[in-house]
């Protein structure tokens, strides 16, 4: 917080302190934070990132789907993002969305994320038969 009071105009300081409420899982506050670092305009894939995972902590599905699409649009080819924003389609039911992301973050990742993500897709396709 002395950060804050130190740079009350920084978009990274704003980060940094929606990264503490993160951590603690204070998941509401890190949204408001994060929500203030873009607005003082700090831009960045991590933050829309950040943003998305800390919404779906609390199931705004859509509102994380679009945090998600934004940080892919700065860094397409981060396949965690890809992965993450798979699972949030997986969640509002657009199986074909998720799965169609889900093999677009296996293209990307390294070898050895590989075999989670791909045991990510069997878990997946076995509820859905269920």
């Amino acid at each position: 917080l002395r950060a804050v009071a130190l740079a009350p105009n920084s978009g990274y300081v704003r980060y940094e302190l929606g990264q503490v409420y993160h951590q603690r899982q204070d998941y509401a506050d890190a949204v408001v934070t994060y929500q203030e670092a873009l607005a003082l305009g700090y831009k960045a894939a991590d933050i829309y990132d950040d943003l998305g995972r800390a919404l779906a902590a609390q199931s705004k599905w859509e509102e994380s789907a679009a945090q998600f699409r934004k940080a892919m649009e700065i860094s397409p080819n981060d396949w965690t993002i890809r992965s993450r924003l798979a699972q949030v389609y997986w969640e509002l039911g657009q199986a074909a969305q998720a799965t169609a992301e889900l093999e677009n973050a296996v293209k990307l990742a390294p070898e050895t994320q590989r075999a989670s993500l791909e045991q990510m897709f069997s878990e997946w396709t076995s509820k859905e038969k269920r």
